[in-house]
Formats: C-alpha cells, sequence, structure tokens
C-alpha cells in the first residue's frame, strides 16, 4: 500500500471505486497507523470499503495468488500469475529491479531485512523451478527477466512478458 504502487486507489475520485483492493491485514494496519520509519512511504489514509484483506498467501483465482513475504514491508505480498503454460512473477519491492534479484541486494526501506532476504531466496527457487518470468516495477532498463542459477547465485536472463 505503498504510495508508489496503490495509484490513485485511495484518491477521493472514483477511478477505482469500482474495485477491489486485496491487500494483507498487517498492511492495512501499518497504512492506518504509520510509525516514524514507515510514514513516508504512504498516502494518507483514507477510510475505503472495497478493500478485501488477507491473512498470509492465498489463490485468488484459478491463474493469480497473492504470496505474502513481509520484509519490505509489515504486510508485503507479491503476485503469481498463471496464463496458460506461462508463469509471471511481479516480485513488488522485494524484486523492484533487476539488480535486487541477488537476496543480499536489499532497499533501504525494508522494515525486516533478514525476512526480505529468505523470502526472496524461496521466491527465487520457486521462479527458477517453474522457469517464471519476474516483472521488475522499478527498473527502467529490465522490466521482466528469467531467472536461473541457484537461489544463492541467481542469475538473470532479460525477456518480454
Amino acid at each position: 500500500m505503498h504510495f508508489d504502487h496503490s495509484g490513485h486507489a485511495f484518491s477521493s475520485s472514483d477511478l477505482f471505486s469500482k474495485s477491489v483492493i486485496i491487500c494483507q491485514e498487517l498492511e492495512l494496519k501499518a497504512y492506518k497507523n504509520p510509525n516514524d520509519f514507515t510514514r513516508g512511504s504512504y498516502v494518507k489514509y483514507q477510510n475505503r470499503k472495497n478493500i478485501l484483506t488477507l491473512d498470509g498467501s492465498r489463490r485468488i483465482s484459478s491463474e493469480i495468488s497473492v504470496i505474502y513475504t513481509g520484509g519490505h514491508s509489515f504486510g508485503h505480498q507479491i503476485i503469481k500469475i498463471k496464463i496458460g503454460n506461462k508463469r509471471y512473477i511481479y516480485g513488488g519491492d522485494l524484486f523492484p529491479s533487476a539488480f535486487h534479484v541477488k537476496p543480499n541486494h536489499l532497499t533501504a526501506i525494508d522494515v525486516n531485512p533478514i525476512q526480505s532476504m529468505e523470502m526472496k531466496k524461496k521466491i527465487l527457487k520457486m521462479a527458477i523451478s517453474e522457469r517464471a518470468i519476474m516483472i521488475f516495477n522499478h527498473d527502467t532498463n529490465i522490466i521482466s527477466a528469467r531467472i536461473s542459477g541457484t537461489p544463492e547465485r541467481p542469475e538473470i536472463e532479460q525477456c518480454d512478458i
């Protein structure tokens, strides 16, 4: 629910008024009650009726799953998408860029860096075994890549989505 990922979902605009926002209960709590460290990451709280909160990982549909990771924020989650025989992972701020694929390359604002590193290894293992394409939301050069190698020493091969 960081400002750079929520778009106008929490503005007074009607743009997302009919959409359902899916987030972790922990993230909603952090959004409603930011601390001194997290305050700059969230837009001003606006009460919305269209929020579905989750407590952990969950399948949303046969094509979409949400995986709770924590680490970057208290309720950080990533999205796994299946389209036909292709697998995609939208890594959010756990994997914001190709640079961050290495488990120990973290963002400066991770609230729990150890949890981030542990979850990155788990997600990398899944991405490698499923030949999933990782989507990087903050990389201006490499938007998506297939991950190979090992979770400890991942390698990337840029590819189209």
